[in-house]
């Protein structure tokens, strides 16, 4: 069961924007396909409202496009307090996501955090590094930060939809038993031993019937 948070009479309503992960190390394409990621289940946590503790309107990519290209900026860079929120404010944005993709010899590192244009604070952090293929990083470390800067506590037990279809898959794993299989085998093997040795015994009898017809008559 995944835990639930209630909703609380005090929670307010925010503009959030999610911009691309400052890269470091690793190529641009790359910053950008988990920074669409990280956007994608933020959303997800957004709809799912018993999760998150205040209510957000998500600025989509498409908006963020067009206002930065008015201003003849882009979407990445931005990883000071005073960037986030100046670009805060462009985006009309109540609190902005900003944050930054690195790798360091086999480590990937993601850190991101939550500030809120009005103060210039940093309202929440998060912090993830894994060791290992990128892959790993867009189906786990992602939406682990998504969780840990979106809900009101950590969910580690938030599940996201690669894990479930994970889990699926191992559910439906067959285990091998070798013990098992060899116990069948020879079973296998006696029971057409045993069809082939009473066939040759009926053959015995049938000549034998026939040798003592003949020898009668």
């Amino acid at each position: 069961m995944y835990p639930r948070i209630s909703s609380a009479q005090n929670s307010r309503n925010y503009t959030l924007a999610v911009l691309d992960l400052e890269p470091n190390g690793v190529s641009q394409v790359e910053a950008r396909g988990l920074s669409d990621k990280l956007r994608s289940h933020i959303s997800q946590l957004i709809k799912d409202r018993s999760v998150v503790k205040d209510r957000y309107e998500l600025v989509e990519c498409p908006q963020m496009d067009r206002i930065f290209g008015q201003f003849e900026l882009q979407n990445t860079g931005c990883v000071s307090d005073s960037c986030a929120v100046e670009f805060g404010k462009m985006l009309q944005a109540d609190r902005i996501v900003i944050g930054t993709v690195s790798l360091i010899g086999q480590t990937y590192s993601v850190i991101a955090r939550i500030v809120d244009v009005e103060s210039g604070k940093t309202i929440r952090s998060a912090d993830r590094q894994y060791k290992g293929e990128i892959d790993k990083v867009l189906v786990t470390e992602i939406p682990e930060i998504g969780n840990e800067l979106i809900s009101d506590e950590v969910l580690s037990g938030y599940l996201s939809v690669s894990d479930i279809d994970e889990e699926i898959k191992e559910s439906k794993t067959i285990q091998f038993d070798p013990n098992v299989t060899k116990i069948e085998k020879k079973s296998e093997k006696f029971g057409k031993k045993s069809i082939y040795d009473l066939m040759l015994m009926g053959s015995i009898i049938t000549v034998f019937y026939f040798s003592i017809t003949s020898l009668s008559e």
